[in-house]
């Protein structure tokens, strides 16, 4: 996609016109683009703006270290750091680091609070972006700490990074039973369930997600 595309796509400029917002509020000469090479961290603490990846790929990981757990794969077209882009936090526990070249776009936080204070339309987008955050990490609370086993191997499967659904499981069913909190027989139960099902294809560590909006229904 062009600069122009990637930016008009995002979330925030649901159901507006774009155009007229870009004429209005100067949204794409205020836009910057940063390239990145292979392994660079960026947007590790605070944020200067809402980032878009807009070629290549980057991967969001836990902590600082090479050894930083992957939680989620950017690719072309996705947006990260809504959450924290208002945050008075000086330092976030997660950081961004590109996997191969990558550049960035980004719209200043200056830019976008211009548009969330004049524009309901975009504040009811970025309003209603971060309440589905917030209720599906409640659900994933719940189905962790009460859930089923279904409902933990669900919400688990779900927020490993995966690549066109495609996923690894980072550890031993072993380990990964006693890291969920539930018996080794009823995780291979679960993962049964969800084959059978046609959810979800497992060769040993390898799970390829086939239908992961099914997997949200076990996120009650």
């Amino acid at each position: 996609m062009t600069l122009f595309e990637t930016v008009s796509s995002l979330f925030l400029f649901e159901n507006t016109d774009f155009s007229a917002l870009d004429r209005r509020f100067g949204i794409m000469d205020s836009v910057t683009v940063r390239k990145y090479s292979d392994g660079e961290i960026f947007f590790s603490c605070g944020s200067e703006g809402f980032p878009v990846i807009l070629s290549g790929s980057a991967v969001i990981v836990s902590g600082r270290g090479e050894k930083g757990t992957v939680l989620r794969s950017l690719v072309s077209g996705d947006a990260f750091g809504a959450a924290s882009l208002f945050s008075e936090e000086g330092e976030h526990r997660t950081v961004v680091r590109a996997k191969g070249d990558c550049s960035v776009a980004i719209v200043p936080v200056e830019t976008i609070k211009t548009i969330l204070e004049n524009e309901p339309v975009c504040s009811m987008n970025y309003i209603r972006f971060l309440s589905g955050r917030i209720s599906f990490l409640n659900r994933k609370i719940a189905a962790f700490t009460a859930g089923s086993a279904e409902a933990k191997l669900a919400v688990y499967l779900l927020s490993l990074p995966s690549d066109s659904g495609v996923c690894r499981i980072p550890c031993p069913i072993s380990a990964l039973s006693s890291t969920l909190r539930i018996g080794r027989a009823s995780l291979y139960r679960a993962f049964d369930d969800f084959a059978r099902q046609g959810i979800i294809e497992k060769d040993g560590r390898i799970v390829r997600l086939i239908r992961p909006e099914e997997l949200k229904i076990f996120i009650k």
